[in-house]
């Protein structure tokens, strides 16, 4: 099973709010990239399963073309039966406006002229990528079309190199 993703500037992946992994692209759309994972350790068979995903556009700036918010989905999943399932991102996915929040005062920031950012935890929906998660009052996903469509416009090449994180725990903490 493996998924493909490409979204404008940053992305989070969850499947079952286990984080799969997470991107950036900050390239020209028409040379946007997209990450492949291997999701079939994340499967469970006869399970349920929610992709989650979280993005974030910064707007266009210093180091960043312009563009518009927008991610494109694609999951593959092959059965030993020979048959499989294709699971693409559309209208019927839900989304929900995040905590960061741009401020209303247009402060610049690093003298880029673009608005300051916020962030409210208590905006944060729990639970928002588990089975259980009630979507309800969340709006359906605005379907832009399947690659190639705006701002995906060009060829989508394959993004090679990726971040590994880790936390690293100390052996002691002495408080001075």
């Amino acid at each position: 099973a493996r998924a493909y993703l490409s979204s404008v500037h940053h992305h989070l992946f969850f499947i079952n709010d286990k984080r799969v992994g997470k991107g950036v692209s900050f390239e020209n759309p028409e040379y946007q990239y997209y990450q492949a994972f291997d999701i079939g350790p994340f499967l469970q068979p006869g399970g349920d399963v929610v992709f989650g995903l979280r993005c974030h556009w910064f707007s266009g700036g210093q180091g960043r073309p312009a563009s518009r918010p927008g991610l494109i989905f694609k999951a593959v999943i092959d059965f030993d039966d020979g048959t499989s399932i294709v699971v693409n991102s559309d209208s019927t996915w839900k989304t929900h406006p995040a905590e960061w929040f741009l401020d209303g005062q247009k402060a610049s920031r690093n003298g880029e002229g673009i608005p300051s950012e916020y962030i409210d935890g208590r905006r944060y929906p729990v639970g928002w990528n588990t089975v259980n998660y009630n979507d309800s009052d969340w709006d359906p996903a605005a379907q832009i079309g399947p690659q190639p469509t705006a701002p995906w416009t060009g060829t989508l090449a394959a993004q090679y190199t990726s971040i590994d994180e880790y936390e690293i725990k100390p052996v002691t903490v002495k408080k001075i």
